[in-house]
């Protein structure tokens, strides 16, 4: 009875012929670590410096290529090609939201700095430095707004202060005479942006000129769901030295 079993079982399961056997194939590692890493490499979207992850998910799968095309038998080329692939979309994808972000934070923060120049130019400090206020809580710009500092002795006396301040009190000395052009724009973050503007004016036939640092503020009114800006500091008249 024995036999007849084990005749029956070797009759059912045949041996593998010589063609059958399968050879072993080495997974490369490193494509895995390529692929892994590709898959996480969309973090750069929340944060540029996330793209590290990416530039590593791309050195690895290159890394992992080299080592498959030297290394006949071995698998996962597949795996690297793949990390690689999700790593440049992700990468790059990231590298535009950063660019676009920061080209609208320059046009942005220029037209509201050009803002502030202009209500100085026009002889209106009051406008200018409730530019400095908190969007949320920001008067509006109609005739009434002086008599919101005349009346009460705390805000005359802040604004008194604000004309006060040397690069205020030179540009309305100047008045329409000052011609103000962007300069540079300094340290930036996702919220804040320094920029610096050259002030050139004609005094008795004579060009001069001198600089103004701003510091501007970007917050998110979420009632509204826009973002504004407010500034946050001023500095000046500088010399081109201290720049």
């Amino acid at each position: 009875m024995v036999e007849r079993t084990q005749e029956s079982h070797e009759a059912r399961f045949p041996p593998p012929s010589e063609g059958e056997i399968l050879e072993y194939r080495p997974l490369c590692g490193l494509a895995v670590a390529g692929l892994i890493l590709g898959l996480f490499s969309w973090l750069a979207i929340l944060h540029i410096g996330f793209a590290v992850v990416g530039a590593a998910a791309i050195l690895a799968a290159l890394a992992s290529m080299i080592r498959i095309a030297r290394a006949p038998g071995m698998i996962g080329r597949g795996l690297a090609v793949a990390g690689c692939v999700l790593a440049i979309f992700w990468t790059a994808a990231a590298w535009a939201k950063d660019l676009t972000h920061a080209r609208l934070m320059d046009s942005q923060s220029r037209e509201f700095a050009l803002l502030w120049f202009e209500f100085l130019r026009d002889n209106e400090p009051a406008k200018a430095m409730e530019l400095g206020n908190h969007p949320a809580s920001r008067q509006p710009f109609n005739a009434a707004l002086i008599d919101h500092y005349l009346v009460d002795r705390d805000r005359y006396e802040s604004l008194q202060g604000f004309v006060a301040n040397p690069e205020v009190r030179a540009l309305l000395r100047l008045g329409d005479r000052a011609q103000v052009r962007f300069y540079k724009a300094e340290n930036h973050d996702e919220d804040w942006v320094g920029l610096v503007f050259a002030v050139t004016y004609q005094e008795e036939a004579v060009p001069k000129a001198f600089f103004v640092r701003l510091i501007l503020r970007r917050v998110i009114l979420a009632e509204k769901r826009v973002s504004a800006w407010y500034l946050e500091s001023s500095r000046g008249p500088l010399e081109p030295e201290t720049l």
